[in-house]
């Protein structure tokens, strides 16, 4: 599908501080994040509908072509009455999602996060239209491949930590990160997507600008889910951290470390008490894995908050910076369509 997949574009100074120091980009943003979704009348005539791609949860996507540029979108037409009523009980907020994906495409520099082509509303249905990514999901990539190579692991993961950082930046925590929520680029790169489940990173009520704010209630995927989320409230920047964190333990083991991060699963509870890397030794899996690559997740999934690598970390620990001096990265057979 890719052939050689290039490789990212590293940042020009790198930044050791916490991600969660940085200021958004833009003076006055994040505003709330619904206000960003403005709508204008969908032009049916610029749009030719291709096929079906997937059902989701607020309605259906769709491939069209964009007849004046003859570019293929993603179409998430949704009922509008979904839209513009959350239901309390669905985690994903479809107008949380649109008003994140405009922000973050209209107002701000992002790397690597999927960018928004159109938005359209009439009585009956809204239309989302965004880039295609015609590679898919990197999880089905993970599936098919059983377990990704180190050095295309690391190109991909060095990928996510850089679309995060800049939603971190800009004043967003994803909370749902996943191998799911990565879409495969036609250039070989990654697309970060799905901010149903996005929220401030930074208190508008101080006492400092760059103040974290906490949050409450669970979010995100049982696998990639923080332990924090399961009790009281938590700071947004550590939840990413730590999904990027299984996301690299699944791409490079082939299996989720457990079903949920929480004291009744045995293997988070094992974790919790001897670490990823003792685990991983007694599936037979650590003597086949880099020592770098072990430092990286046991760091990354490190249960406590406080202790746990930030996002700014992980970009210069080594096995990540060893990707600067590597030759291009050839996508394995099964990478290729």
């Amino acid at each position: 599908m890719h052939g050689i997949l290039a490789l990212p574009r590293m940042l020009e100074k790198e930044d050791t501080s916490e991600s969660r120091s940085a200021l958004p980009q833009w003076i006055g943003h994040p505003r709330p994040l619904k206000s960003y979704a403005e709508f204008q009348p969908f032009p049916s005539h610029e749009y030719r509908k291709i096929q079906k791609l997937a059902n989701a949860i607020h309605g259906k996507i769709y491939l069209f072509e964009h007849l004046p540029t003859g570019k293929r979108v993603v179409v998430k037409k949704m009922s509008t009455c979904n839209v513009i009523s959350f239901t309390p009980g669905l985690l994903e907020d479809a107008l949380t999602e649109i008003g994140v994906t405009k922000y973050i495409s209209s107002f701000t520099q992002a790397d690597f996060v999927i960018k928004m082509m159109g938005l359209y509303q009439d009585e009956e249905y809204t239309y989302f239209v965004t880039e295609y990514s015609s590679g898919g999901e990197l999880f089905e990539h993970v599936v098919q491949a059983k377990s990704l190579a180190e050095p295309l692991a690391r190109k991909y993961i060095t990928e996510v930590l850089l679309a995060v950082k800049s939603l971190h930046h800009n004043g967003i925590v994803h909370r749902d990160v996943s191998l799911e929520n990565t879409l495969l680029h036609e250039d070989g790169s990654i697309r970060v997507i799905d901010f149903g489940q996005s929220v401030h990173l930074f208190s508008p009520r101080g006492p400092r600008c760059d103040t974290p704010l906490r949050h409450s209630g669970k979010a995100g995927k049982a696998y990639y889910r923080a332990p924090e989320m399961y009790s009281g409230d938590y700071e947004g920047a550590p939840v990413d951290a730590f999904a990027i964190g299984v996301m690299l333990f699944i791409m490079t083991v082939g299996t989720p470390p457990w079903n949920s991060a929480v004291a009744s699963d045995a293997r988070y509870k094992y974790i919790e008490k001897h670490g990823v890397t003792k685990l991983l030794m007694s599936w037979g899996k650590a003597q086949t894995m880099s020592p770098g690559l072990l430092d990286l997740i046991e760091r990354l999934m490190c249960p406590d908050p406080k202790l746990r690598m930030t996002i700014d970390e992980a970009l210069v620990h080594p096995w990540i910076k060893s990707m600067e001096t590597s030759a291009p990265i050839i996508a394995s057979p099964q990478m290729r369509e």
